[in-house]
Formats: C-alpha cells, sequence, structure tokens
C-alpha cells in the first residue's frame, strides 16, 4: 500500500469516526458544550484511525473494525455519560447511517467529478474531501429535519435501543458467516463466531419471548383482579354519591338558616334604637355579631363552592392513571383548605409514550403535588393555592408546581438528589421523593429547575419545581437568594441564577 493510499485511508477513517460520533449526539439529542470532551473525541478519532490502518496489515479486516468500534464505544459511554453497552449498540446504529451515507456520498461525488470533466484518478485526496463535505451536509440537513431534530426518541430510551442491539448483533452474526464463505480461502472461525453469535442472540429472544409471555399472564389476572376491585369501587362510590346527596341537602338548609340569622341582624342594626338598648345590656358580643354571622356565612359558602369546583371541573388528560392521581391530590389539597389549580396543555400522549412512562410520570405528580400540600400548610401565609401545569409549555415539554408554600432550605437544595433530604420532616417530607425524581431526571435527561422568587402579593406563588424534558439533564436554581446559595455551594452540579 501505498503512502497517499495510507493517508487517505486514516483521513477517511478519522472523518467517518468523527461523524459517528456526530451521529451519536444527535440521535440521543446530547449537547456537548465542553470543548475538552470535542478535542478528546477529535484525537480519539485520529488515534483509532492510525491503529486500525495498523492492524489490517497484519489482522483481518473485519475483526480490527469491531475490535476498534467496541473501543470507541468505550469513549463515547464517558463523554456522553451513557452505559456502555448502551453506548456500544448506539455506536453501531451510528456506524451504520454513517457508512450508508458514506456510500451515498461516493455515488454523488463521482457524478459531481465527472459532470465537471476533473481529469483525477479514484484515489485522488479531493474525491474523498468531496465525498466527505457532501456527507457532512446530508447528515446536517438529515437531522434539522423537524420530527428527529430532538433525536430519535426510541433509541433515547436504553430498553428499546436493547432491542434493536439484538436485531443488528443477528445482522453482524449473519455478515461473519457470508464475510467467510465468500472469501478465496473459507475462514472457518468466522463462521464459528458467527454461529456463536447467532445462538446467542436467539437464546435472549426465546427469553424475551418468555417473560413477556409470564408478563401477559400475569397482566392478564392483574386486569381481572382490578376489574373485580373496580366494581366493588363502584358500588362504594354509588352509595357514597347517595349520602352526599343527602349531606347536600342538609348543608342547603343550614345555609338558608345562616342567611336568614344574617339578614335578621342587619334589621336589628338598622334601627338606632334597639342598637343602644342592646349595646347597653349585652356589650361588645353584640357590636361583633353581625360581623361574625357574615364571616361565617362567607366561609361557608365559598368553602362549599370551592369543593364542588374542583370535583366537577378538573381538567383531564384521558389517560386513568393520570386523571386518577391528580383525582385524589386534588381531593388532599381540599382536605388542608386548598385551592388547586391544573392546566393541562394540549394532548399528553405523545409525553407518555415517547419522553416518560406513566408509571413514572404518577409517581413525579405524587411526589412533588404532596410536597407542595405540606409547603402549604407549613407556611404562615392565609392564601393557601397550587397550581400544575403538564404538558408542552414554551416548546417543550413540562411538568410545573407552582405553591405558596415555604422555601426550600439552602442546605435542602444542596443536597437534592445526593441524600434523601427534606425540609418538612416534621410533617410528613421523607426526601424520598426527589430521590425517585433524579433517577427520573436521569433516565428520561430531563432538567429540574426550582424557582423562589418574593411573592407581588399574599396570593403571589413563592415558589415552582419545574421537570423540563430538554434532554440536558441540568439542575438549576433561579432564586431571589441567589448569593447566598453561590457562596454555600461545594460542587458545579447546580447552575445557579
Amino acid at each position: 500500500m501505498e503512502t497517499v493510499d495510507i493517508v487517505n485511508r486514516i483521513i477517511k477513517i478519522f472523518f467517518i469516526n468523527f461523524l459517528t460520533y456526530y451521529v451519536v449526539t444527535k440521535i440521543i439529542n446530547y449537547k456537548n458544550t465542553n470543548i475538552i470532551k470535542y478535542i478528546a473525541i477529535f484525537i480519539t478519532s485520529i488515534m483509532l484511525a492510525i491503529i486500525e490502518v495498523s492492524l489490517v496489515k497484519i489482522m483481518p479486516t473485519l475483526p480490527v473494525i469491531v475490535f476498534m468500534y467496541v473501543i470507541y464505544s468505550f469513549v463515547n459511554s464517558k463523554i456522553t455519560n451513557n452505559t456502555v453497552n448502551y453506548s456500544l449498540v448506539l455506536t453501531f446504529i451510528s456506524l451504520t447511517i454513517t457508512y450508508l451515507i458514506y456510500l451515498i456520498s461516493i455515488i454523488l461525488a463521482g457524478i459531481l467529478v465527472k459532470t465537471l470533466n476533473l481529469n483525477i484518478s479514484k484515489n485522488h485526496i479531493l474525491i474523498l474531501f468531496i465525498t466527505v463535505l457532501i456527507e457532512t451536509i446530508i447528515l446536517y440537513a438529515i437531522f434539522k429535519i423537524k420530527r428527529i431534530r430532538n433525536g430519535i426518541a426510541f433509541l433515547q430510551d436504553p430498553e428499546k435501543v436493547n432491542n434493536v442491539g439484538i436485531i443488528e448483533m443477528i445482522f453482524i452474526g449473519i455478515v461473519l458467516i457470508i464475510y467467510s464463505i465468500i472469501q478465496d480461502t473459507i475462514h472457518t472461525r468466522y463462521i464459528f463466531w458467527g454461529m456463536v453469535i447467532e445462538f446467542i442472540c436467539v437464546c435472549i429472544w426465546v427469553n424475551k419471548k418468555i417473560t413477556t409471555y409470564y408478563k401477559q399472564k400475569l397482566k392478564e389476572i392483574t386486569i381481572e383482579e382490578l376489574e373485580s376491585e373496580i366494581k366493588e369501587r363502584d358500588e362504594e362510590i354509588n352509595k357514597i354519591l347517595e349520602e352526599n346527596k343527602e349531606i347536600a341537602t342538609i348543608n342547603h338548609k343550614y345555609s338558608n338558616r345562616i342567611k336568614s340569622l344574617e339578614n335578621f341582624s342587619h334589621q336589628i342594626m338598622s334601627k338606632p334604637e334597639l342598637v343602644e338598648k342592646m349595646e347597653t345590656e349585652f356589650g361588645e358580643d353584640f357590636i361583633n355579631f353581625e360581623k361574625q354571622i357574615n364571616n361565617v356565612s362567607e366561609e361557608y359558602t365559598k368553602e362549599i363552592e370551592d369543593s364542588i369546583q374542583h370535583k366537577n371541573h378538573l381538567e383531564k388528560t384521558g389517560i386513568f392513571g393520570i386523571d386518577n392521581i391528580l383525582e385524589y391530590m386534588s381531593n388532599e389539597a381540599i382536605k388542608h383548605n386548598i385551592k388547586f389549580n391544573l392546566k393541562i396543555h394540549e394532548n399528553i400522549q405523545y409525553m407518555i409514550e415517547n419522553i416518560i412512562d406513566q408509571s413514572k410520570l404518577e409517581t413525579l405528580l405524587g411526589d412533588h403535588i404532596k410536597d407542595a400540600i405540606i409547603a402549604i400548610n407549613s407556611s404562615e401565609n392565609t392564601y393557601k393555592e397550587l397550581l400544575v401545569e403538564i404538558g408542552e409549555i414554551e416548546n417543550c415539554y413540562q411538568v410545573c408546581i407552582y405553591d405558596t408554600g415555604i422555601e426550600f432550605e439552602i442546605s435542602t437544595l444542596l443536597n437534592l438528589g445526593l441524600k434523601a433530604i427534606t425540609t418538612h420532616k416534621l410533617t410528613g417530607g421523607s426526601g424520598i421523593g426527589f430521590m425517585t425524581t433524579f433517577e427520573t431526571l436521569k433516565a428520561t435527561k430531563a432538567s429540574l429547575i426550582i424557582e423562589e422568587r418574593h411573592p407581588i402579593d399574599d396570593k403571589d406563588y413563592t415558589k415552582a419545581v419545574r421537570i423540563k424534558f430538554d434532554g440536558k439533564h441540568e439542575y438549576r436554581i433561579c432564586s431571589y437568594r441567589s448569593k447566598e446559595i453561590q457562596n454555600k455551594k461545594k460542587d458545579t452540579r447546580i447552575i445557579i441564577e
């Protein structure tokens, strides 16, 4: 192999390595803002290209390529903070995409050279650079498409990626077998390893099928039990509804009696001669009588109206589990005289199917709404209210919970996600909720944003907990206490604003 060919091959492999990394980051929507990581992948791409070109002189090409990209996958896992298994599958998927586009780019480069009547050999460095340029433009254009601009959703789920990985392993096994057969001399060791790979893949597939079968059976049993339980609950609900009708009738009677007392007191107070006589005989107690009656009437009426409003007008997502947890937390808020507001932004079905599992979203909502209720109860603020927002907010799927409760202690903010810590231990807080939340953040690459502000008035929200599915996996604190928090911060884990 001539020196020019060696240089060309090194440059070609370097660009393919670097573009493979680019495809990986685009697939998982990884935002790299660290220049050191770019330098690391640049150096790695060059070194592996040189090593690969050197090894193919003394070893068969296919095992060298597999070995090099296994190493490359390990480097990718460290740079993108993913597991090695996950990065291994992602790298080989990205490599397949890169090579496919490379082949298309070679054809386009050949057409371009022929059209321009350039008298150069097929191994000329110019053809390589034209090919790489075309491939770069094609890949850039592909990942500007709206549907995959933020990555490929199912490839961002490690469990789903593992299924793709099995298919790819089957493909690799078949390639090894075919590669050994089409050679002049049949390589029995390739056939052997190809068969081993196929056998392992079949075992994994059978195991998954058996597991799926038992899960389906368990699901059917669970559904039967749930249907039975739902039937019992429906009967209980019907009884409760009947009881509520009776209670509502009694409440109506009491409401009218209270209003009649208010009217009676107003008539007495409108006659000065009676007032003077009553004031003399009953003193200050009578003066406060009308005010007390009015207060009782207003509080009673407002409480009944709020209760009915929350039970009958709570927005629905159309997803039973989510609606159920929101209804339950709404009732818990009402028990504590807390006004519960809910805003559903568009349809969240896509969010459940592609961004966060329903069970994780239910847990997240339950934990943080409960925390908000505890914070409000711990506050001296007489205005008790919380707001839950779910869906696409500012072009990004989010879960936002606002409340009028007490703020976080700074030590709590700095240790969230590191250990189970809470500001409300004496009132029911455990700190486990945030530990679970940080696990969800890691799995979905979502960001946690805690906002604190000076309320404009008594009815303004004091803080917000926002889970933003932006693919950045950051922990941000936006607070009026930013300087104080910054002074006590000991690492770079938290972004203070």
